[in-house]
């Protein structure tokens, strides 16, 4: 929901597109939020490990590894 905000807020207002991808070599869910348009907002990526519950941001955004 803070991204969905942080991507909608201020007069540059972008709808994004959430994404997900099973990778069966990993056993791991791939996250990704994008605003397909020309908003300088970043991509957001995490990898979420279903054996070990972890999550991990894979984007090098100082925003996404924080979220």
């Amino acid at each position: 929901m803070e991204i969905e905000w942080y991507g909608n807020s201020g007069s540059d207002k972008h709808r994004g597109v959430w994404n997900s991808q099973y990778d069966k070599s990993a056993n791991s869910w791939d996250i990704s939020y994008v605003v397909p348009s020309n908003s300088t907002m970043p991509v957001f990526t995490w990898s979420i490990y279903g054996r070990t519950g972890a999550i991990v941001a894979t984007s090098d955004d100082p925003l996404n590894q924080f979220c």
